[in-house]
């Protein structure tokens, strides 16, 4: 069981390093609550680690094909983007950063990783662990935890990234990589769909 564990922990921390995940925690760090952030990341990382291991297969198999989970990321990502270059707030930093860790905050973090990871290569790994193992609790455990983990490190580098800049450079980031992200997924979504109807 311990085994397990630290299989599937180690299997997620390094899946994760890199990831899409990472630069969003990154960016919502700068500008949320450090409680906030880390609220959403813990609760979305047991969420979706807890889908794939007990619907792995079919949810994985309809996320990574939906249109519709593709186009509803992409515009997600893309609200968020635009909600971050229309803020009106001012440019004191540390009335940002200490901004309570309200609900909306929470759901805010919560939902951005949601979808960004929803049939993304970790709910796979961790399905595969899970329908190989003899303790599914312990896979379960072990990469919710390597999970979180590895974005709290983007909270970390998000905080250091706010002493550094202002808050309008740090709206602007945040909401050019989420402008970005939701590109790509309504490119995902919508290129292929396009050279079939040309072709």
């Amino acid at each position: 069981m311990i085994a397990e564990f630290l299989a599937s922990f180690v299997l997620l921390f390094v899946a994760e390093l890199g990831d899409k995940t990472q630069f969003i925690t990154m960016s919502l760090a700068s500008r949320l609550s450090a409680k906030a952030v880390a609220a959403g990341v813990l609760l979305a990382s047991f969420a979706l680690t807890t889908i794939a291991v007990v619907f792995g297969t079919a949810l994985s198999s309809i996320a990574g094909q939906s249109i519709i989970v593709e186009i509803g990321a992409g515009l997600l990502f893309l609200a968020f983007g635009i909600a971050s270059f229309v803020s009106t707030g001012d440019d004191d930093d540390g009335e940002i950063i200490r901004a309570a860790p309200g609900p909306g905050a929470v759901w805010m973090v919560f939902a951005a990783f949601f979808v960004a990871e929803l049939g993304d290569k970790t709910q796979i790994a961790t399905f595969t662990r899970a329908s190989t193992s003899e303790y599914p609790l312990a896979v379960l455990v072990g990469a919710t935890m390597g999970f979180a983990m590895s974005n709290l490190l983007g909270l970390v580098v998000g905080r250091a990234a706010a002493a550094r800049l202002s808050a309008r450079q740090l709206r602007a980031l945040s909401g050019t990589i989420f402008i970005l992200f939701g590109l790509s997924y309504l490119w995902q979504a919508l290129a292929p769909r396009a050279v079939e109807l040309i072709q």
